[in-house]
């Protein structure tokens, strides 16, 4: 599995590299930038499921298909630049992000500028032009696998009910969770927001990828895709937010407490609300929002998170979406498809970054 999902990552990397979409685009600085986040790399998760289903669904390596796996990863990747800006995340991968990358520009560039505001709306501008890149690569795959045009039209308003509408809902309401007192928040809200952000590219993907080897959208197949994706996401993002704590900053690529400086809601915190003793709670609450945190309130958060049990629950119930991830994929046949999407769970279950 891991030599085939690298074959795929340097297949979707020659794509976004070498794409000719919007060479018109200036200034040439943002062009760069649409470029900059899909070319660093990455796990490239959803072009590898949208191959694996496509597979696993009986589909064959058509020419054109690497674009639309890249679609994808396109796609992902514009959220990752909003969300960025939302979050105030100055790192992603090892490399400044794209709103900072900008900033920095703009003050080698211009005197009497706000270099921070202008990286914001010209990283705004970059996630749009992704958006649309991406819409353009799905279609001109597509076209090159020779799907037929109903089809390709069927992928892409099936990419934008789940990568937009719903992953967007999903940042929507990530957002508005922030806002809320913690106490107010429960676990579904969070699960319910989980299931949109992070599920829906996950389902598109695997989705997509049935399409091309089907060639229609409905029937049991779809339901079980569904299914595996839908329990893919939750454990992906569960496993996702204990890493945001409990990872190491340099493996994970992004700054590590970032969740608790901006006190966001992830089950592992409030399952540590709920079941924290005194101490815990104390330690909890003196840490949440502040800025200033140091490695000792780092550790501190953590050895309370363990201590109350939180940290075993949510291991525990991403153990459950894993196993349930994988029972949905025992409906198709074994081949290569499937073969590799088990060993993606086994994979993603011991990952660290």
């Amino acid at each position: 599995m891991l030599e085939d999902i690298k074959k795929i990552a340097d297949r979707i990397t020659d794509v976004v590299k070498n794409d000719k979409y919007g060479k018109e685009i200036k200034p040439d600085y943002l062009r760069e930038a649409m470029f900059d986040y899909p070319s660093r790399g990455g796990k490239r998760l959803r072009p590898a499921l949208f191959f694996w289903c496509c597979k696993m669904c009986g589909g064959e390596e058509l020419a054109g298909l690497e674009k639309c796996a890249a679609a994808l990863e396109v796609w992902h990747n514009w959220t990752l630049v909003h969300d960025d800006i939302i979050d105030g995340d100055v790192m992603r991968r090892n490399a400044p992000t794209t709103h900072i990358a900008l900033a920095e520009t703009a003050g080698k560039k211009f005197t009497d500028t706000d270099a921070e505001k202008y990286g914001r709306d010209m990283a705004l501008l970059c996630g749009d032009l992704q958006q649309g890149w991406a819409v353009d690569l799905l279609i001109r795959g597509g076209e090159e696998a020779k799907l037929a045009p109903s089809l390709i039209l069927k992928m892409v308003r099936r990419m934008e009910l789940r990568a937009n509408v719903e992953l967007i809902s999903g940042e929507a309401l990530d957002v508005e969770l922030a806002e809320r007192e913690i106490d107010d928040i429960t676990v579904c809200d969070v699960m319910h927001m989980i299931d949109l952000k992070t599920g829906a590219l996950f389902r598109c993907a695997c989705e997509l990828g049935a399409m091309a080897a089907l060639g229609y959208d409905k029937g049991r197949e779809f339901e079980k895709i569904s299914d595996f994706a839908l329990y893919l996401g939750r454990a992906f993002q569960l496993q996702d937010d204990v890493l945001g704590t409990f990872g190491e900053e340099k493996k994970l690529g992004k700054d590590i407490g970032s969740d608790l400086r901006e006190r966001k809601p992830t089950v592992l915190l409030l399952k540590t609300l709920e079941m924290g003793d005194d101490i815990s709670l104390e330690i909890i609450r003196n840490v949440l929002g502040r800025d200033d945190l140091s490695k000792a309130d780092i550790e501190a958060a953590r050895n309370a998170m363990v201590r109350s049990g939180a940290y075993d629950f949510v291991k525990a119930e991403t153990e459950r979406c894993f196993a349930s991830a994988l029972d949905a994929l025992k409906y198709f046949p074994m081949n290569s498809g499937r073969c590799n999407l088990e060993s993606l769970i086994e994979y993603l279950y011991s990952r660290e970054k």
